[in-house]
């Protein structure tokens, strides 16, 4: 009778031992409602004498992506672009009047070289359809992949585009830009 006892003790710890355990390393994830929320900041201030500034708030939590954004002066009846822009692990920042070319514009390609590539496009984009501040709020689920490429998102900036210059308005140049800003 021991050695049966003995054996099934083992093998109630062994059971109990691998309770919640998966077979398979990592393929488990706390549900979401485990998972922090982590919060971010950002503070647009105006590029290229646009005249836009804004705030944008984002809220991480798992792969759930809350992005709400307030912006001041942007042209109505337009598009507005706006992107998460950074590389992980690069050094990003907004440009400033030292990154503009002799006419004092920063180009696309001058602003590209200072925020980096679109690590996420925050698609749909806002309608501006008067001049009263615009607010817009969107949910993104992250595909591991843009999770990957965001986090810390620290490490990136945010950027408003769309602009009217010499009476052709241009959705791609820069109006408005900050840096991501954990809370």
């Amino acid at each position: 009778m021991k050695p049966l006892r003995a054996f099934l003790l083992a093998l109630l710890c062994l059971a109990v031992s691998a309770c919640g355990q998966s077979s398979t390393p990592g393929a488990q994830r706390p549900s979401p409602a485990m998972e922090p929320t982590l919060r971010y900041a950002v503070t647009l201030s105006p590029l290229n004498a646009s005249g836009v500034s804004g705030t944008v708030r984002l809220e991480l939590t798992g792969d759930m992506l809350v992005v709400t954004t307030h912006a001041i002066g942007l042209a109505p009846n337009q598009t507005h672009y706006e992107h998460i822009h950074g590389t992980p692990g690069g050094a990003v920042s907004c440009p400033t009047a030292a990154n503009a070319d002799a006419s004092g514009m920063v180009s696309v390609a001058e602003g590209l070289a200072v925020v980096g590539p679109i690590a996420f496009d925050l698609q749909p984009y806002p309608q501006v359809t008067g001049t009263t501040p615009v607010d817009w709020s969107q949910r993104y689920t992250l595909s591991p992949y843009y999770r990957s490429h965001l986090t810390p998102l620290t490490e990136h900036v945010v950027v408003l585009h769309g602009l009217a210059y010499q009476g052709v308005y241009d959705r791609a140049l820069f109006v408005a830009c900050g840096p991501i800003l954990a809370v």
